[in-house]
């Protein structure tokens, strides 16, 4: 019997030990993910009453990270393939249209934190198509919906942490954005997910943003301007081995305020619902 004992003490701080993690970004890797949306935004402006406006995004997000320095790495990321569908149902609206890719190049601290970031490619966020792809990624609490940003110390299960960051946005050259966040994260378990050993990590983050963007309807040239606050929420399945993901939900809901000035002078609100899922394929 006191053998017993003896051996359930010596493995009662094994498996503590074993639920306890350091989880890092690691180089070299490759991923690709699908990535869909769906969007309601009701919106109410001064002069043009109450619209309801419906979008889905349907795309694949190409990633690549790689070896930068003994702290940091290079991740590269392409969306494309991306189709859209828009329907408004107060002036029968209902449409599809497919965007330019975007992609990006971003340095990395190992737990996940942003220290630069480069634009290759942009023609998917130029113009009108600012408010399709650019709205669903740029709006929300998180700009990189393909990571999280781990604590540098190692994380035990059952333990959360807190990220706050405040970041730009003008990828387009024709306007600017602010978005300050706060995410809480907690790590819920270790579980096998898609055949892999995985970080079940749940969050809720709360968010506020500002946005001016010069835009052109037609002949007429506006600028408009849109604060708002929000919170989201979700769980993500993160690969151990790797620091990356390999499944993400998330839901949010914001609340804007909105102004329009220029050859048309107006003021409105809106709200949106917000549901994204990542998946990576292979």
């Amino acid at each position: 019997m006191r053998s017993l004992w003896l051996a359930l003490g010596m493995l009662v701080p094994a498996m503590a030990a074993a639920q306890t993690l350091t989880l890092q970004l690691q180089a070299p890797y490759s991923a690709v993910y699908s990535f869909t949306a769906s969007s309601e935004l009701v919106q109410d402006i001064s002069g043009m009453g109450a619209m309801t406006v419906n979008t889905s995004v349907e795309s694949q997000l190409r990633l690549e990270s790689a070896q930068n320095a003994r702290d940091t790495l290079t991740v590269t990321w392409h969306m494309e393939g991306t189709k859209v569908s828009v329907r408004i149902p107060t002036v029968g609206m209902d449409t599809a249209m497919q965007l330019a890719p975007i992609a990006a190049r971003l340095t990395l601290l190992r737990n996940g934190t942003v220290v630069h970031q480069q634009w290759l490619d942009t023609s998917g966020l130029a113009g009108g198509e600012m408010f399709g792809q650019g709205g669903i990624l740029g709006v929300r609490g998180t700009s990189h919906p393909w990571k999280i940003e781990f604590p540098a110390k190692p994380i035990t299960v059952g333990e959360s942490w807190e990220i706050a960051h405040t970041d730009t946005l003008d990828p387009s050259g024709r306007g600017s954005s602010v978005r300050s966040a706060k995410a809480t994260y907690r790590l819920e378990a270790l579980v096998d997910t898609l055949g892999t050993r995985c970080a079940r990590i749940r969050s809720t983050t709360q968010f506020e943003f500002s946005v001016q963007q010069q835009t052109q309807y037609g002949t007429v040239s506006l600028t408009v301007s849109v604060q708002g606050t929000g919170t989201a929420r979700g769980v993500a399945y993160v690969e151990v081995k790797s620091g990356f993901l390999v499944a993400r939900q998330e839901d949010s809901e914001t609340q804007m305020e909105m102004a329009f000035s220029g050859q048309i002078e107006t003021v409105g609100s809106m709200q949106q619902s917000l549901q994204y899922r990542l998946v990576r394929l292979q």
